[in-house]
């Protein structure tokens, strides 16, 4: 992909330019959005950096890219220059079909053989299709545009559903699709003050879906900037054919992407389980972010969980992150869970509940978020360990062996049938629910029913066999399962020792010691399985023979409002067992449209604050970002959102605290009024 020139200049011949514009009084060409600040003056900034590149003395200035906005901006920005936005351009216009349409309208009217940088237009095309997203799209309803250069041909179609714009790319010359790519998803399509960015989601199918960051780092491999912007687009200089010529561009980057993954050429691109123990040796097992509302800790939780996950930072990389989040959440890697005031030992880990499928009281083991994601882990370590010792059979699980021994019952009602090991009486397994099978004998009676906590029991070595009464039919069963599980036996190729992550949001909402129970010990890191002081407990509720323990592989993440009057104090128990890391107000990290104002009052609202409740009660950053779908609204925050929280945390106090908090700071905001209100105490207006 062609390099951005604003990447190729130094600060010292930006600064040149500005000086020789001064000093020899130039006209520029003015810019649609965004200005760079120098000594006091504005200037448009890809005007700065065409001279500069000028005076660098780089040649050949058209062979490389000037976008106007970020990709510009974010060089400048490094540089220490600030950037302002134009307030004239404040609404957005051009939507994903808009763009879409734009672009199709250009090819319907483009002739053949136009020339698109080594590429030369072809024609439409309605008979070829590699597939396109949703399912199989017929070519004559969206026929695609070809683009040659004699070796290479790429089919481009857009595609315009109800809910969803997607471009679509196929290589003709490899029979193959390389990417479906959805402008409906704010991640990948933005469009502020004007200003149009599209971003690479980094989601690839190879026999199944590639993880993101090894998508990334064989696409940047390939030539892929490492800012993940495809594409920016001005729509006061909207130009379609370098636009296409760019899509192009980022085609070929996807299609020696999916290459170097396919042939596996790509150095260190997939950490050994030892390296990956390595990378996530200094991430604690047990973290809590505590801070008061609005400082982004559930937000920060995806970046977190994330890094767990692959082993590298993903701070500036939100979109990337989200994308690993969805997929490891999907393959359920990743588990949420929200904790709350009824929320008990019996949701989070195990236990009995009453059974409400049949008239009778009865009931039934229930099995948590944690234990779940906990034997998922346990599963894959223990695999591990396997593959680490040089074993080259696995042998499925209980679950697995007993769904095949069950197939012809749950398939096709077929009772199945066995013998008893001393007197070769046959006997009958009819039925089957969660907790038992339906057992006839030879006589034909069937009062008793065969045990699957005892089964299982059986078959894992953890009862002994009692060959009298029942027992005489437990011991044919679990032979069969045996003689099953060698039929199931599958070859070990490579196991992946891979990280678990469960997110706790809230975790100081509920009764953390009635929730955790005995788990509270067994999280601590040299607890875990495996570990110099291993522990496993029985769980209440689950067969007194199974034991439990937590395994190094699983990562807890956790959420704290620190400002939550509803809840008691974390326990020293938890403490001592969790690290923990603040997350307080940043109002550096607000973005740079929302005035400067605005962070300014940010900052002397909290300290006042401070003063009055303690620094656990301040107002977060995030309430000050902006929505990437709104329009920023300080009036409605302020009324909606900041006002509603400063009212909760001075409830009951006498002469309005809150008016008093607020008042002192309107004149940092001269565009909003602060009036008192006779049944909130105080709301904000638009100053007149």
């Amino acid at each position: 992909m062609v390099k951005n020139l604003a990447s190729l200049v130094n600060k010292e011949n930006v600064v040149k330019a500005f000086e020789k514009v001064l000093d020899e009084n130039l006209s520029l060409i003015p810019s649609s959005r965004f200005d760079v600040i120098y000594k006091n003056k504005s200037f448009p900034p890809k005007e700065v950096i065409r001279i500069a590149a000028q005076i660098q003395g780089i040649q050949n200035l058209e062979a490389y890219r000037l976008n106007g906005g970020e990709p510009t901006n974010s060089y400048l920005r490094a540089m220490d220059f600030e950037i302002t936005t134009k307030e004239s351009n404040a609404n957005p216009k051009m939507t994903q079909i808009e763009l879409v349409n734009r672009l199709k309208l250009f090819l319907d009217n483009t002739r053949q053989s136009e020339q698109f940088g080594k590429y030369s237009y072809a024609g439409i095309n309605d008979k070829l299709s590699f597939g396109t997203p949703g399912g199989a799209w017929e070519a004559k309803d969206y026929p695609g545009y070809t683009f040659t250069n004699g070796k290479k041909s790429y089919l481009l179609r857009f595609i315009n559903l109800e809910k969803s714009t997607y471009i679509v790319f196929e290589a003709i010359h490899i029979n193959s699709q390389l990417l479906n790519f959805n402008l409906s998803f704010n991640q990948t399509f933005r469009n502020f003050n004007g200003l149009i960015t599209i971003t690479e989601n980094y989601l690839m199918t190879i026999g199944g879906r590639v993880a993101a960051a090894k998508v990334k780092q064989a696409m940047v491999m390939a030539g892929f900037n490492e800012d993940n912007i495809i594409i920016t687009i001005e729509e006061d200089d909207f130009l379609p054919k370098q636009i296409i010529q760019d899509l192009i561009d980022w085609a070929e980057i996807r299609e020696r992407a999916k290459e170097l993954i396919k042939n596996n050429m790509l150095p260190n691109l997939t950490a050994t389980p030892i390296e990956t123990i390595k990378n996530n040796a200094m991430l604690p097992l047990n973290t809590i972010m505590y801070g008061p509302p609005g400082t982004g800790k559930t937000y920060h939780t995806i970046t977190k969980a994330a890094e767990i996950i692959a082993g590298e930072n993903f701070l500036s990389r939100y979109a990337e992150a989200k994308a690993l989040y969805k997929q490891k959440q999907d393959e359920e890697q990743i588990e949420f869970v929200t904790f709350h005031q009824n929320y008990s030992y019996e949701d989070f880990v195990a236990g009995l509940r009453p059974n409400t499928e049949n008239s009778q009281l009865s009931f039934k083991e229930h099995k948590g978020v944690f234990y779940r994601i906990s034997k998922k882990a346990e599963e894959n370590w223990k695999d591990f360990q396997q593959y680490q010792k040089g074993e080259k059979f696995k042998v499925p699980g209980f679950d697995e062996i007993l769904n095949e021994f069950l197939k012809p019952l749950a398939e096709r009602d077929e009772p199945i049938v066995l013998q008893t090991l001393a007197r070769n009486v046959n006997f009958k397994l009819y039925s089957i629910n969660e907790k038992n099978f339906g057992l006839e004998k030879s006589s034909g009676s069937k009062e008793h029913t065969i045990s699957m906590s005892t089964l299982k029991a059986l078959y894992e070595g953890r009862r002994e066999y009692n060959l009298q009464g029942l027992g005489v039919y437990y011991y044919p069963i679990v032979d069969r399962l045996k003689q099953i599980a060698i039929t199931l036996k599958k070859e070990i190729t490579e196991v992946k020792l891979l990280n678990y992550v469960l997110i706790i949001d809230e975790i100081n909402r509920a009764n953390i010691s009635r929730v955790f129970g005995e788990l509270i010990t067994l999280l601590e890191p040299d607890k875990r399985l495996g570990e110099k002081h291993e522990l496993t407990l029985r769980l209440p509720g689950l067969p007194d023979d199974e034991r439990f323990g937590v395994p190094p592989n699983l990562y807890i993440v956790a959420t704290m409002n620190t400002a939550d009057k509803s809840i008691a104090l974390i326990d020293i128990a938890l403490r001592r067992r969790f690290v923990f890391e603040d997350m307080y107000p940043r109002p550096d990290v607000i973005n740079a449209t929302v005035p400067e104002a605005y962070r300014a009052f940010l900052i002397a609202l909290n300290n006042l604050i401070k003063e009055k409740k303690g620094v656990d009660f301040t107002i977060g950053h995030a309430y000050f970002i902006p929505d990437e779908e709104k329009p920023f609204d300080i009036v409605q925050i302020f009324n909606h959102k900041v006002i509603p929280l400063l009212n909760e945390y001075f409830y009951n106090q006498r002469n309005n605290p809150v008016w008093s908090l607020l008042n002192p700071l309107q004149p940092l905001i001269p565009n909003v009024v602060f009036e008192q209100d006779e049944f909130i105490g105080i709301k904000a207006k638009v100053a007149v």
